[in-house]
């Protein structure tokens, strides 16, 4: 299964594994020197949260990835990453 497919992305799959809050943690402050995993973190959970209402309040609201994203946003020196957290 992958997640990048682009048709169908598995996003119920990813929320049902309990992964999220682990993927979530990577979006700090404390870990801008790791940008590459930060884009792909951000990448998983905006697609997660484009998914249904449920996902969407998974991501925004249960996981605080709104918070994290502008700490991103504030924080991050690379273009590539601030880009992924406005999608």
């Amino acid at each position: 299964m992958e997640v990048s497919q682009d048709e169908y992305p598995p996003v119920d799959y990813l929320a049902e594994t309990g992964c999220l809050p682990s993927i979530a943690r990577i979006l700090t402050k404390d870990l801008t020197e790791h940008a590459q995993i930060q884009c792909e973190a951000a990448w998983i959970l905006t697609n997660v949260a484009s998914g249904s209402k449920a996902l969407t309040k998974l991501v925004a609201i249960d996981l605080q990835c709104i918070e994290k994203f502008i700490e991103i946003l504030k924080y991050s020196p690379d273009i590539e990453v601030q880009m992924q957290v406005c999608i």
